[in-house]
């Protein structure tokens, strides 16, 4: 019996907290794990209850490997999680005793969302824990063993999400609305069309659905290019909603976006398309060539897109 309990020596003497600090930027970014010398024993080739000083431990040249394999990070992509490409490890020592082993990971896209999986870290001493920190906020995240993997939402959380396609849908929506007649319920049918189409983009963001990146980069210009060729083909068709809430899903699904990005831009979008556009597309001619001009735009991003992927 002392034997089996002597054969938990070697996880036990891990301390009980690490710190972990990120640093996002863009499809970057930068770790610094904190440790106790007395965590790196094993790559150092000493007994598990050995004292070795800060110094010593972030001199030894496997040291930063060994605390680098604790942490993976992956981000979600429409064909699942990636991990990143970990690189430029390094340790150095800390004037508190403990160790900080450095390193920077590159990821296939900008990170929004980042995966957190500290399942080697776990497996020395399920009872540990992780103290996470991102860009320097005041307040850090604890992970337990129950908790790992974790999914932290470190995106920009922008008031506003415009995108090339949400304004052009925008004009396509007061252009729609100026069908109406008298000519006076055109901002009505606009707001309504607005708020069709907006809560069909959050139902969409919800992530329910995915689009592979390549697919979705096709699909939003060609949801602008058919819009605007169904206005200026078929302009006694007054009423669109199906068109603005298929293609309200479609965004949402492609470019989803924060909740509160989503609102503002709604509120905002709705506000300058009725109060600008609609008081100059009174005459017919100009909503054709407005929406002319809609669909050129759709059909020239559709080429740049095609063209990117040859």
């Amino acid at each position: 019996m002392i034997l089996v309990l002597l054969a938990r020596v070697a996880a036990a003497h891990q301390s009980s907290t690490k710190y972990v600090d990120l640093r996002i930027d863009g499809d970057r970014a930068e770790v610094t794990l904190r440790c106790a010398p007395g965590d790196v024993t094993e790559p150092m080739q000493l007994a598990p209850d050995a004292k070795p000083t800060a110094a010593a431990a972030a001199a030894a040249a496997a040291v930063p490997a060994y605390v680098a394999s604790w942490l993976a990070l992956r981000v979600p992509t429409a064909n699942g999680p990636v991990a990143c490409i970990v690189q430029n490890r390094a340790a150095h020592a800390e004037d508190d005793g403990f160790v900080a082993v450095t390193w920077s990971v590159t990821c296939v896209q900008p990170i929004d969302i980042l995966i957190l999986d500290l399942s080697a870290f776990f497996t020395l001493d399920k009872r540990m824990e992780a103290l996470v920190r991102v860009d320097d906020d005041a307040d850090s995240i604890r992970v337990t063993a129950a908790d790992n993997p974790i999914a932290l939402d470190v995106g920009p959380h922008a008031l506003f999400a415009f995108t090339p396609e949400r304004l052009a849908f925008a004009v396509l929506i007061v252009l729609v609305a100026a069908f109406a007649k008298p000519f006076t319920r055109a901002a009505r049918d606009a707001a309504i069309l607005f708020a069709i189409y907006e809560l069909a983009h959050l139902a969409g963001a919800l992530g329910w659905i995915a689009i592979p990146a390549a697919l979705a980069q096709v699909i939003l210009p060609a949801t602008v290019i058919y819009a605007a060729l169904e206005i200026l083909l078929r302009p006694d068709l007054r009423w669109r909603a199906a068109t603005f809430a298929v293609f309200g899903v479609v965004h949402g699904i492609a470019r989803p976006h924060a909740l509160i990005a989503d609102l503002g831009t709604a509120l905002v979008t709705t506000a300058c398309a009725i109060g600008v556009v609609l008081p100059l597309v009174r005459a017919v001619a100009r909503r054709r060539w407005l929406a002319g001009a809609v669909c050129v735009f759709g059909g020239a991003w559709l080429l740049q897109v095609v063209l990117a992927r040859l």
